[in-house]
């Protein structure tokens, strides 16, 4: 009976080092997968550039209509 017991825990033994081994290597679908991640990354971050840079223009066309609408006034007193 013991034997048997020593037989199976080094069974397991075995697979569980076959599998840890085995999940350090990466196949073409880990691969694509992390390229996907980055790609959305990368979007991300360029959209998120994207609206900084209208949010800037919109200030600054806030600004221009706030002086114009200030020289309207001051040219109607």
């Amino acid at each position: 009976m013991a034997r048997g017991t020593r037989s199976l825990s080094m069974m397991i033994a075995l697979a569980m080092l076959s599998v840890g081994i085995g999940c350090k290597q990466e196949g073409p679908a880990e691969q694509a997968g992390k390229k996907v991640d980055q790609a959305v990354e990368k979007a991300g971050q360029v959209m998120e550039e994207a609206k900084e840079k209208v949010e800037d223009a919109a200030e600054a066309v806030k600004e221009k209509v706030e002086e114009a609408v200030e020289k309207a006034e001051e040219a109607t007193k």
